[in-house]
């Protein structure tokens, strides 16, 4: 999530990045998803401290879109 504080997105960015750089490279994606935190659900500052007072303790439906295509691309 765009909003992880634990975990910086751009994190993922370099890691991409180190992937691709490889000799045999894969396909590599990332997925940013706005307004999401490190434990996957909306939130709006992404602090820790922010945890018990979200609303919505469910995973966002826009993670969850991403990882069943993400899975339905990695099936053979």
């Amino acid at each position: 999530g765009d909003l992880d504080t634990q975990v910086p997105p751009a994190q993922a960015d370099k890691l991409a990045e180190l992937a691709r750089a490889r000799k045999k490279a894969g396909p590599v994606e990332v997925v940013h998803i706005a307004g999401v935190n490190h434990i996957l659900v909306p939130a709006q500052t992404g602090e820790a401290e922010e945890y018990t007072q979200l609303k919505q303790k469910t995973i966002s439906p826009e993670v969850v879109t991403a990882i069943v295509a993400w899975l339905k691309k990695s099936q053979p």
